[in-house]
C-alpha cells in the first residue's frame, strides 16, 4: 500500500530516537517510522538479544520470514530497527489478545524500507491488527516503544555500520492459548 502515512491524519508518537505515525485501518494498521539517529540496525546495538531475553523472551519463538530463513533470535542480531519494532509489537499484541481470547492468536507483519526513495532511516510497517484490535494495538505499541527506547539507549556509544541495502522482511507471530 503506497499511502504516505506521514502526510495523513494519524496518531503520532515521539521518542528521542524515532518518530512514529500510525493509522488503524479496517484490516491492517500502518506504521510510518522515521529514525532520528544513524543507528538503524541492531548490529550497532549488541545488547539487543540480552534485553529482549530479559523483557520479552517469548519473542524468540515467533516465526520470522526472511531471505536467509534465520530464526528470529539470529535475525535480531543484525536486523533493521523497524523490523525489530514490528516483532516487538507483534509479540506484545499476541500476548494482549491471548488475555481476552481463548482461541489461537496469530498476527502478521511486514516491514519495508527503500532508502533510495525515502530518507535514510525510514520504515513502513504493516501489522494485520484490525480496527477491532485498536485498543490492544495501542497498548502493544506503547510497550514496544518503551522497550525499543531501552534497546536504543543501550547503543548510544556504539559505532555505526553504514553498509545497508534495500530489503523487505516479513514476519508472522503465532502464539497458542
Amino acid at each position: 500500500m503506497s499511502i504516505l502515512l506521514h502526510q495523513l491524519p494519524a496518531q503520532r508518537l515521539y521518542s528521542k530516537y524515532f518518530t512514529l505515525s500510525y493509522m488503524n485501518l479496517t484490516h491492517d494498521t500502518l506504521i510510518y517510522m522515521r529514525m532520528h539517529t544513524e543507528i538503524v540496525n541492531t548490529i550497532d546495538l549488541p545488547q539487543t538479544i540480552a534485553i529482549l531475553k530479559d523483557y520479552i523472551p517469548g519473542i524468540f519463538s515467533s516465526k520470522c520470514f526472511n531471505k536467509k530463513n534465520l530464526s528470529f533470535k539470529k535475525e535480531a542480531k543484525k536486523t533493521e530497527i523497524g523490523h525489530l519494532l514490528e516483532h516487538i509489537v507483534l509479540e506484545y499484541l499476541c500476548s494482549a489478545k491471548m488475555r481476552v481470547c481463548s482461541e489461537n492468536v496469530v498476527f502478521s507483519g511486514f516491514t519495508s524500507w527503500d532508502w533510495t526513495k525515502d530518507q535514510f532511516g525510514t520504515f513502513h510497517i504493516t501489522i494485520d491488527a484490525t480496527i477491532q484490535d485498536r485498543a490492544l494495538f495501542s497498548e502493544s505499541l506503547e510497550k514496544g516503544i518503551l522497550l525499543l527506547n531501552l534497546i536504543m539507549s543501550s547503543g548510544e556509544k556504539s559505532t555505526v555500520n553504514k553498509n545497508y541495502k534495500f530489503m523487505q522482511t516479513e514476519s508472522r507471530n503465532t502464539l497458542f492459548a
